[in-house]
């Protein structure tokens, strides 16, 4: 293998190190294969040997890091040793050394397989579009993860990304995989709604710059003490040229997107739409003046017949420590009231019948954290910025696929 080629592989490989145990920071020689692998992930890359040991992590980058780009690099074993080869010469030896961990998975003892589908390069694209949003918070992991399936979502429990998948995900119910029957013969349904990929793997892919299949996969089944067929061992695994990735399904439950996420087809809104520039602009200049831990700028419209008037968007901050406070006006492209007449509500008896959607309020201010609207902001290319609101009190949605929660304003 090019010693280029080489580098590239153990950089990838770094963030999947990890402390649980020595061998979890080294990497892994199996036949065929160069990699790392912890209690949760196995990240492997195809290389042509026949060899089995450990090596440093930190003393294979070395060397490798000191050779040239076209030299290259190769690994072969006798009973005790391991011996690398530069441009066909033995001039490296590594002792062998058994890796205490147990394999993370074993495919042979796969008991249930479900393709999500091709991760293509616009499913990338918005995957690195939600890794700016996921969380830091150790006390809620869910949110440190890009949850995947049908749509794309991520979430620090201040603003979210969401964008649908297309041809991406699975509508089989999935706990933990499909349905099942407990010992009475009756159907247990369990579904996930969402796959959670940790914020490393979903870097990695990216990364890589190439197509990937997805699929879940169960190891094993059990029968819990009420006679439920459950699956204790579920994995996510990608596959692509010359590489497979696998992580562990991790079970904690991801934050209910569609309580928080307004639907705008089906109840109305207002559309506000102002120059990306501007709004920057005028967002830094208030974040400047305003509270220095909240934050806080009030968005300000006049209106009239529960409509907001044209270029009527005023943007306020103040921080009372120093007495201090700033105005901006600021010019809208538009500024429209989105109306949905009728929206289709299910009877008691399961029958559809339409009902009229409520006039929202007239919203005269609302809050946000100057902050993270910016850093929103700083995730976006498009000139205009589309601002929908439908109270003061629930959250905007930004562009069609950002999403904001407000910030309560008192008198």
């Amino acid at each position: 293998m090019k010693a280029d080629k080489l580098k590239k592989i153990i950089t990838d490989l770094s963030p999947f190190r990890s402390d649980d145990l020595p061998c979890t920071s080294d990497i892994v020689l199996i036949p065929g294969k160069i990699g790392i692998r912890n209690t949760n992930q196995s990240v492997f890359f195809d290389m042509d040997h026949s060899c089995e040991t450990l090596i440093g992590y930190g003393i294979l980058k070395k060397f490798v890091s000191a050779l040239d780009k076209n030299d290259s690099m190769s690994f072969q074993q006798n009973k005790s040793d391991v011996y690398g080869r530069i441009n066909g010469k033995i001039e490296t030896r590594y002792p062998i050394v058994e890796p205490d961990i147990p394999l993370l998975h074993d495919m042979e003892y796969a008991v249930k397989r479900v393709p999500l589908g091709r991760i293509t390069h616009e499913i990338l694209g918005k995957m690195q579009g939600a890794l700016g949003f996921a969380g830091n918070n150790e006390l809620r992991p869910a949110m440190m993860r890009i949850a995947i399936n049908r749509r794309i979502a991520a979430t620090d429990g201040h603003t979210m990304y969401l964008e649908k998948l297309e041809g991406f995900g699975t509508d089989v119910n999935l706990d933990k995989t499909e349905p099942l029957k407990n010992f009475e013969g009756e159907m247990v349904s369990m579904k996930w709604d969402w796959f959670l990929v940790s914020k490393e793997m979903a870097a990695f892919l990216v990364k890589q710059k190439q197509e990937v299949e997805a699929e879940v996969f169960a190891e094993r089944q059990e029968l819990s003490k009420n006679g439920m067929t459950y699956y204790p061992k579920l994995f996510i695994r990608f596959t692509g040229a010359g590489f497979e990735a696998i992580e562990r399904l991790e079970t904690e439950n991801y934050p209910l997107v569609d309580r928080v996420w307004p639907d705008q087809e089906k109840s109305n809104h207002y559309s506000v739409v102002v120059d990306l520039k501007e709004l920057v602009k005028s967002l830094k200049l208030a974040y400047a003046m305003a509270n220095n831990t909240t934050h806080l700028v009030a968005f300000t419209f006049y209106g009239k017949d529960g409509q907001f008037l044209q270029d009527s968007m005023i943007l306020k901050a103040e921080n009372m420590d120093y007495g201090t406070d700033f105005a901006r006006k600021i010019k809208t492209v538009n500024t429209v009231l989105k109306k949905v007449s009728m929206k289709t509500k299910v009877t008691n008896s399961g029958e559809e019948e339409n009902e009229p959607v409520e006039m929202p309020e007239f919203i005269s201010r609302i809050g946000f954290n100057a902050k993270l609207f910016l850093d929103l902001l700083s995730k976006t290319k498009d000139p205009k910025v589309n601002i929908l609101l439908w109270s003061p009190n629930r959250a905007a949605v930004v562009n069609g696929k950002y999403l904001i929660m407000p910030v309560m304003l008192t008198d």
